[in-house]
């Protein structure tokens, strides 16, 4: 066990002191580490001694610890003082008899090797127990401290097999790089990763892979060895931005023209986009359609193929009037010939 001694020596003041007062006063905090052991390391037990005083006799305390719960478990703690998953609630309430000092042991697990953090918010406070006045603390106070790997396992953090999906890893993966790039579609959430060790004793966590919510982001995997060497894997996730397709059908009539436009479903491949066929029908109210022909749209429709397609507008209303103009001179031609026979 490793017994880490912080003494974290808050001068506290009391809020109902004039201006005056409040300016000349100074608020301090001091902390200090002291280890029986040469280092803490990962598996650990690691004891806090949190020590708060002042110069005015105290009653009650209020306050709240932060720790960084990936690398520090909370096992106990003396009364006034519970919580876990990162956050103690210092709450000692209800003291019958005032002192200048006092002092809470605080006991955590080493998780995995790292540098360790405890917090003292700026909010503690304690109570006089005189009249019960508020008296500030100094703070926020940080103890910071090293966890050192276990001296003893294996330090492999290899993996024998890490893929991704959707989408592939830019450069193909390698034990010697840890950052790739990875390219996915726009309406891509989720990055499912499997990531499999070499060491069965190594362990692997993920963190961002289920958030893919801007254009880039960034998914971290964490692979800590059976003596607490770890190694962070960074995958730097870009979505594309994909137009959608659609498909035209002109339609050319004795009325005019009418050109309809509908979004089709895309068959997206890395690097093509299949369109389905768009069929232009051309036709007239007296007769069948005449001519109906398949093309394919280009995958990219330029300025020049929008001039063309107005220009193929503009030819075939000409034809369709010619071909209208035709019809009605027939059709006077034939009354004409019929009216001469029979006034003969």
């Amino acid at each position: 066990m490793v017994f880490i001694t912080s003494f974290i020596n808050i001068d506290l003041k009391q809020t109902f002191a004039t201006e005056s007062e409040r300016q000349a006063e100074e608020l301090r905090a001091e902390m200090s580490v002291d280890s029986q052991e040469a280092a803490v390391r990962e598996g650990e037990e690691v004891d806090i001694l949190l020590t708060v005083s002042s110069d005015i006799e105290m009653g009650d305390i209020e306050g709240m610890l932060l720790y960084d719960e990936e690398l520090l478990q909370f096992v106990s703690a003396d009364k006034g003082i519970n919580g876990g998953d990162g956050f103690l609630k210092l709450s000692l309430i209800g003291v019958q008899q005032g002192y200048l000092e006092k002092e809470f042991l605080i006991s955590f697990t080493a998780l995995a090797s790292g540098k360790a953090t405890i917090e003292l918010s700026k909010d503690t406070r304690a109570y006089s127990f005189d009249n019960g006045e508020s008296i500030l603390a100094g703070g926020p106070v940080v103890l910071t401290f090293d966890i050192l790997p276990n001296a003893e396992g294996s330090a492999d953090t290899t993996l024998s097999s890490f893929k991704i999906s959707p989408g592939s890893l830019e450069p193909e993966y390698s034990d010697e790089v840890d950052e790739y790039h990875v390219s996915v579609g726009a309406d891509t959430k989720r990055l499912i990763i499997s990531a499999i060790t070499n060491d069965p004793a190594a362990r692997v966590s993920v963190e961002g892979s289920d958030t893919l919510d801007e254009e880039e982001n960034y998914v971290y995997v964490t692979v800590v060895a059976e003596n607490g060497v770890r190694r962070t894997i960074t995958l730097v996730v870009k979505k594309e931005n994909v137009e959608p397709v659609t498909t035209t059908t002109v339609e050319f009539t004795t009325s005019g023209t009418q050109i309809v436009t509908r979004p089709v479903e895309e068959v997206t491949t890395k690097n093509t986009t299949k369109v389905p066929e768009t069929t232009v029908q051309i036709s007239t109210e007296e007769t069948e359609p005449v001519t109906t022909m398949a093309v394919r749209e280009p995958d990219i429709e330029t300025k020049e193929d929008i001039e063309a397609k107005d220009k193929v507008s503009r030819l075939s209303k000409v034809i369709t009037a010619l071909i209208i103009a035709l019809i009605i001179c027939v059709a006077a031609l034939v009354v004409l010939i019929f009216k001469r026979r029979r006034d003969r």
